[in-house]
């Protein structure tokens, strides 16, 4: 099983990686746009399916428990946060900070009214202040954290389609 998860999460980092930078080069920055979340899922999906199906096929005689989908699926979205995060750590430079911040607070502003209105304007002053003092670390940390929610979510849809039962 670690065979086949390993393989899945080295070529899923790969395939971030790409869409990091191209996300880059388009002008869609992965830490504030809401397109990259999509691909990040559809990413996964892809990578667990695969390793899934590899895994049920050839090594379990088309045979594949919800347990196994789990952890097959838990086996290749951790490594391949882990391994992404230390790109993104090394690739993330201090332009690319100042542009989140910019376009962080773009975005805030632009719905103003309705963090107002849900949140206060206290709380509103604070998501500013946070945004504009946020720190690499942190702001790596905060990607990576929804990349590991993203394969949480993901995993037990894929486990449910790929499960098989013995007859």
């Amino acid at each position: 099983m670690w065979k086949v998860a390993i393989k899945y999460a080295l070529i899923g980092v790969i395939f971030e990686a790409i869409l990091f930078h191209l996300g880059k080069q388009f002008g869609i920055h992965p830490m504030v746009d809401l397109r990259h979340l999509l691909f990040d899922i559809l990413l996964f999906a892809i990578f667990i399916s695969l390793a899934g199906y590899e895994f049920k096929r050839y090594h379990q005689q088309g045979i594949l428990h919800f347990w196994q989908g789990m952890t097959l699926g838990f086996l290749v979205y951790t490594p391949l946060v882990a391994v992404f995060g230390g790109f993104l750590f090394l690739y993330f430079d201090a332009g690319m900070m100042e542009e989140y911040r910019i376009l962080a607070i773009e975005m805030l502003q632009k719905q103003k009214s309705m963090y107002i209105d849900q949140l206060g304007e206290n709380a509103y002053k604070e998501l500013l202040r946070q945004v504009e003092s946020i720190s690499k670390s942190r702001l790596v940390l905060s990607a990576l954290t929804k990349k590991l929610a993203t394969g949480f979510f993901v995993t037990p849809a894929i486990s449910i389609v790929l499960r098989k039962k013995p007859v």
